[in-house]
């Protein structure tokens, strides 16, 4: 039986990602960790049901583990 390994993620950084697609975001997020790019949050919101982006943008605005903002809409 083979052991699991768990795919690598982005190291820690200050690049917040908001995005709202799943797949799209899963393939960010293997580029980052494959380039070295450091990461602080991620954001998928989906269908918009209870958020939208300039709910996430507004939260990220005041967010001291972020300099710089990125979006997938």
């Amino acid at each position: 039986m083979s052991s699991l390994s768990s795919l690598p993620r982005p190291k820690r950084g200050s690049i917040s990602l908001i995005n709202q697609s799943g797949a799209v975001g899963v393939a960010v997020l293997d580029y980052m960790a494959s380039e070295g790019i450091g990461i602080s949050k991620f954001i998928s919101y989906d269908n918009k049901v209870d958020i939208d982006e300039t709910d996430i943008l507004e939260y990220l605005l005041y967010d001291d583990g972020t300099r710089v903002i990125t979006m997938y809409i």
